[in-house]
């Protein structure tokens, strides 16, 4: 299938906001990876312009581990972002074909997330959306999984998407996070 001028190669995850290929961005000759949005998501200009600009403002970080959104746009009547071409798997898919997970395989797998998250967090940045479909893992034969999180700043295509709770300092002692 193309779109634009992505050809969507493989279906990676689907959700509730869309869906997520791997692809090849036929102009510049490279994979890319593009979610294309559902018709019933209520996108406009501003609600992307959003989604582009929490993204830019993650990767300006320098955090390692999150996919940088490099366009937005609008072809045969989709919504679609492309985001740099990264490998792994969907944690979704890996959960549903190889469920139950062994405690190798998990743990390491939510240590990086959380080592992911840690630092978007600390500058008052969150996902708003975060499950298996948009987390990205690759295993390299004796190191530590990488991750990367996909759709950062898709709470503002979320209808009814709160803030982050302001107060984070009073969570309760006795959890660990």
């Amino acid at each position: 299938t193309v779109l634009d001028s992505f050809r969507l190669d493989r279906l990676m995850s689907r959700g509730l906001t869309g869906e997520l290929y791997q692809a090849h961005n036929l102009v510049a000759g490279k994979p890319c990876v593009v979610k294309v949005f559902h018709l019933a998501l209520p996108l406009g200009p501003v609600a992307m312009g959003r989604y582009m600009h929490e993204n830019q403002e993650a990767v300006a970080l320098g955090i390692s581990g999150v996919a940088e959104v490099l366009s937005t746009g609008f072809a045969n009547g989709r919504h679609y972002a492309v985001m740099e071409g990264v490998a792994g798997e969907a944690l979704r898919m890996t959960v549903r074909q190889g469920a139950p997970l062994n405690r190798r395989y998990y743990l390491p797998v939510l240590r990086a997330i959380c080592s992911t998250l840690a630092p978007l967090h600390a500058q008052g940045l969150f996902h708003g959306h975060l499950h298996g479909g948009q987390v990205l893992v690759r295993w390299q034969e004796g190191e530590e999984p990488e991750v990367t999180l996909l759709d950062l700043g898709l709470r503002h295509l979320l209808p009814g998407a709160k803030e982050p709770v302001p107060d984070w300092d009073r969570r309760p002692e006795h959890i660990v996070y």
